[in-house]
């Protein structure tokens, strides 16, 4: 029997005692509204899916852990932009930004150029004004974390370190509300988000997954997984 592993033979309980799964021996999964997407399974009518050619595609490929391809066609221009739909066939919001709850925002994925393309991964609102997101703009390498309000458009944006070609990153950000402090991580490599404005309170936003060549080359982006939580 292996010994270095902790062991809870009784449970763990992450709520109080005398309330409705104050016995449930294992954390309640109800403390947040979590959207976490393995890509083991994609179904295109989930998202409402916007290609400028028809020629791009979305697919599954074998690989261990589940992974999504996106590949655009070699317009300079082409895009691919995926928004949560849920089955309903129109952008379905369904987080929003409260300061008292706790939100995270992450992802695991590739691009076959460092620095070409332009990518973001992250929660928008129907009309992008709302948004935070990683992002990877065109003709640099570096990878970015954004806030974005629609009170007057305002943004934060925070560099990490530059991206690898045809290699994955870990990347994320997370909202504390005992503190109200964002940080930006890149794999494990944290930086504060400072100065940033939040998004509409009351605006609904949704995944979002997208990508623009900027070069008259198709591009390939590989999603391994995508995260998304709010404490309730």
């Amino acid at each position: 029997m292996l010994s270095s592993v902790t062991r809870y033979p009784g449970g763990l309980a992450n709520v109080v005692e005398g309330s409705l799964f104050g016995d449930l021996k294992q954390p309640s999964p109800t403390k947040y509204h979590v959207f976490f997407d393995d890509f083991d399974r994609y179904t295109a009518g989930d998202w409402v899916v916007t290609e400028t050619d028809a020629g791009a595609t979305q697919a599954l490929v074998g690989a261990d852990g589940g992974q999504l391809v996106i590949t655009n066609t070699a317009g300079i221009t082409d895009v691919v932009d995926l928004r949560w739909a849920g089955g309903s066939g129109a952008f379905l919001g369904n987080f929003t930004f409260d300061p008292a709850k706790d939100l995270f925002v992450a992802a695991k994925f590739k691009l076959d150029n460092a620095s070409l393309p332009t990518a973001l991964i992250g929660l928008r609102s129907s009309n992008s004004t709302n948004t935070v997101a990683l992002i990877k703009a065109g003709g640099a390498a570096t990878l970015l974390a954004r806030v974005q309000s629609s009170t007057g458009t305002v943004s934060t944006t925070v560099a990490g370190a530059a991206m690898v070609a045809d290699t994955f990153v870990v990347a994320g950000l997370a909202y504390t509300a005992a503190d109200g402090k964002m940080t930006f991580f890149q794999d494990d490599a944290a930086s504060p988000v400072t100065g940033w404005v939040a998004p509409a309170a009351a605006t609904l936003m949704a995944p979002t997954i997208g990508m623009v060549n900027t070069t008259a080359v198709a591009r390939v982006m590989t999603l391994d997984w995508v995260f998304f939580a709010k404490q309730r």
